[in-house]
């Protein structure tokens, strides 16, 4: 398992109040937490040893994540001659039309730039407007 400094200095601190060493009120001022977090970190110490330190979540992955088995079949599909000409709103369109896949632009963007995929942006020609002088 690995630390960063600032959950070693956590440590450190929990350690000496668990020890004797220190109180909690100045392990609390040591930490900038209440005296109270100080003493729900002693009890998860305690309970599960130095792994009492760590966030709840770390090692997990977010709940939103998008499986990895979908963000295959979306680059796959991009890859084929069915997709490959057509920008990204459009193939996001036909995702949820024709593949059953519903996933945010915003979302379909990053899987493809992550993928080595570029938007297609044409070129517009902004028409411009003589200056008629008399």
């Amino acid at each position: 398992m690995i630390y960063s400094m600032k959950e070693i200095k956590k440590m450190m601190a929990i350690e000496a109040v668990i020890d004797g060493i220190r109180t909690g009120k100045e392990a609390s001022e040591v930490l900038n937490l209440s005296e109270r977090q100080v003493w729900r970190l002693v009890k998860k110490v305690k309970e599960k040893g130095t792994i009492g330190i760590k966030h709840g979540n770390c090692n997990r992955s977010p709940k939103n994540k998008i499986p990895s088995n979908i963000v295959n079949k979306i680059v796959e599909l991009k890859k084929s001659p069915d997709y490959e000409n057509i920008n990204f709103s459009h193939f996001r369109d036909l995702l949820e039309e024709k593949e059953n896949i519903i996933i945010s632009y915003s979302c379909l963007y990053n899987i493809m730039k992550d993928n080595g995929f570029v938007a297609k942006n044409k070129d517009k020609v902004i028409p411009r407007r003589r200056k008629i002088y008399k």
